[in-house]
């Protein structure tokens, strides 16, 4: 948010520069019809790209900031064609005025078009981020879990099927998918059922359940692949 506080103050002198440039330069058509259309169309331009900076700079969190980036650099370009298109049609004394009203249109319907499906593309690769750190999680949590088991288990008997399942999970793809969220959940209580086994230093059960979440393990492996 500070970053669009600061952003806002330079908007504020660009515009001012631009409001004292249109008022105050000798323009044979001040004040005439095409004048006012160039110099509404642009403001509304500027505020527009107020709004889509502030979309862009209000997080603070570094990525949404880079996600939305490409939302503000659509709305600075449009802003930037739309300063040339209002420009000539207000410098100009034999502009005609529809053809002002339509290249100013024009430009500032392809500025929305293009803040549109900017701000879409930023939705969705923010939503296919965040389900890929969600799938990932699970998996890196388990293996730092495995690792803490593997760790802490005293008989060696359990000890080396820990390690074994430890690098099981650790060697196994991070992501997932929907497809996989059955697997993921059996493998997610397997391995609890294997950690209160290795609590309770039962090397039987501990070796027995073990050995079924390495197969688990293998299964969803094989199912990544084929998924890819």
């Amino acid at each position: 948010m500070k970053s669009f506080k600061v952003y806002t103050v330079i908007w504020a002198l660009c515009f001012v520069v631009f409001s004292l440039a249109a008022f105050l330069i000798p323009l044979p058509t001040r004040f005439c019809g095409v004048f006012w259309v160039g110099y509404i169309f642009i403001t509304v331009t500027f505020l527009l790209q107020l709004a889509c900076s502030f979309f862009a700079l209000k997080s603070n969190e570094p990525q949404k900031t880079v996600y939305n980036l490409p939302t503000f650099k659509a709305s600075f370009t449009g802003l930037a064609a739309m300063l040339i298109a209002g420009g000539f049609a207000m410098i100009i004394p034999s502009f005609p005025m529809w053809l002002c009203i339509l290249l100013c249109s024009a430009v500032l319907a392809a500025t929305l078009i293009g803040v549109i499906l900017t701000l879409v593309f930023s939705k969705t690769v923010s939503g296919i981020d965040k389900k890929v750190r969600t799938y990932s999680f699970v998996m890196r949590s388990l293996t730092a879990d495995a690792e803490h088991i593997m760790a802490s288990a005293d008989e060696p008997e359990i000890k080396a099927t820990a390690k074994k399942v430890y690098e099981a999970i650790r060697f196994s793809d991070v992501m997932s998918n929907s497809a996989l969220e059955q697997l993921d959940t059996s493998i997610q209580r397997q391995f609890s059922a294997f950690e209160e086994a290795v609590s309770s230093k039962d090397t039987e059960l501990s070796v027995a359940l073990g050995e079924e979440l390495l197969v688990l393990i293998d299964e969803r492996n094989k199912r990544c692949r084929l998924l890819k």
